[in-house]
Formats: C-alpha cells, structure tokens, sequence
C-alpha cells in the first residue's frame, strides 16, 4: 500500500562515468509491504528524468544493515 509520495533532489552516479555524480529531481514512493513478521516500510526512489531506480531500502533498518548499504554503495 502506498503511503506517501513527494519530489526531491537526490545525487545518482553518472552512467559509465564511476567517479562522476549528478543532482537529479526524484520521485519517493513510502509503502508498506506486509509480512509474516508484520507491516515493514519501504521507500522507493525514482529518477524523476529517466524513470530508473534509484534506491529502494526499508525505511526503519537496523544500524547493521545500513553499514553494509554504505560499504556496498563505496565498491
């Protein structure tokens, strides 16, 4: 079920250029998923300009998962 969506900025990596980024205007979509551990929250981000994904993580996660997002997203 969708919860919320509003525009804003976000930085995305500049296709085949790995050491260039750009400012982009970005859908985020919150929605919730039920489980059967329960409701979890998502947010979805789209670019804006192309439609690509731009990131899509549980909004309430635990500090160990967004380390491994952090050292995932500087390989």
């Amino acid at each position: 079920m969708v919860t919320g969506i509003e525009m804003k900025m976000a930085i995305v990596d500049v296709k085949d250029h790995p050491d260039e980024a750009m400012y982009v205007p970005v859908w985020f979509i919150d929605y919730t998923e039920i489980s059967e551990s329960g409701p979890i929250e998502y947010r979805l981000a789209l670019n804006a300009i192309d439609g690509g994904r731009v990131l899509e993580i549980p909004v309430d996660i635990s500090p160990e998962m967004q380390q491994a997002i952090d050292e995932q997203s500087n390989h």
